[in-house]
C-alpha cells in the first residue's frame, strides 16, 4: 500500500488551535481520520501479526501497551504528519491525539483513508 506524508506547515496547527478555541466540535473529521490511519500503520509495523490479533481480538483483554508503548506511536504517526512536535499545552492538539486515538481503537486498528 503506498502512503502520501500529509506534512502541514508550522502555522496549520496554530491556527488550527484558534479554531477549536472558538469550537470545540471545529476539528476537521478528515484529520482525525489522517492521524487515527498513520497511528494505526506504526502499530502494524511496530506489532507482529500475532500481537496485533491480540490486540484487536474482542475476547481477549489485551492492550496495545502488552506490547509496545501506544503513546510512543501516537508520537510516531503525529510526527509523520506534522512538522511541529505535540504541545501539550494546545487544547486543539489534545483533542486531535485522544479523537485520533478513539477513532483508531473503535476500527480495532484496521482503518483506511
Amino acid at each position: 500500500m503506498v502512503t502520501r506524508r500529509v506534512r502541514f506547515p508550522p502555522t496549520f496547527l496554530t491556527q488550527l488551535n484558534t479554531i477549536t478555541m472558538e469550537n470545540k466540535d471545529a476539528l476537521p473529521s478528515w484529520l482525525i481520520n489522517n492521524l487515527a490511519v498513520k497511528f494505526s500503520e506504526v502499530l502494524h509495523d511496530w506489532l507482529t501479526e500475532d500481537e496485533m490479533k491480540e490486540v484487536t481480538n474482542d475476547e481477549l483483554i489485551t492492550d496495545v501497551d502488552d506490547f509496545c508503548d501506544a503513546n510512543m506511536a501516537m508520537d510516531a504517526a503525529w510526527n509523520q504528519m506534522f512538522i511541529l512536535e505535540m504541545d501539550l499545552s494546545s487544547d486543539a492538539d489534545i483533542d486531535l491525539w485522544n479523537s485520533a486515538w478513539s477513532l483508531a481503537v473503535s476500527k480495532k486498528f484496521n482503518i483506511t483513508k
